[in-house]
């Protein structure tokens, strides 16, 4: 959940999901930590794999990947948000995310998948 304060995260953490450096589950909100010096804009949740969007329009994943769907390069879960620099240079403004696939639109209305 997005709020003022921060970004929280509760529920299933098996794959990393809740962006809290483990796996474990989670029954009340709980701060994400790495995302707490961040101007996040946006969250949106997949299956199993989260996403941030900031202000700044740099993007951050976590969570499973098994499929590449955090755009990091590598197919390895990621227990914390990591910024995908990958995606600096398109300017990101909105983000979807699926069972194991994930979207975003640029500023400049190119759609990039992964």
């Amino acid at each position: 959940a997005l709020c003022t304060v921060g970004v929280y995260a509760w529920g299933s953490g098996t794959y990393g999901q809740l962006g809290l450096a483990d796996t474990r589950s989670q029954t009340r909100p709980v701060l994400v930590a790495e995302l707490s010096d961040k101007a996040c804009t946006t969250v949106v949740c997949g299956q199993y794999h989260s996403f941030a969007l900031t202000n700044d329009c740099r993007t951050w994943s976590w969570g499973w990947n098994v499929h590449g769907q955090l755009g990091l390069g590598h197919i390895e879960d990621v227990l914390i948000p990591t910024h995908i620099k990958s995606l600096d240079d398109f300017q990101v403004i909105k983000i979807a995310a699926g069972y194991s696939h994930t979207a975003v639109l640029t500023s400049k209305g190119k759609l990039l998948t992964f």
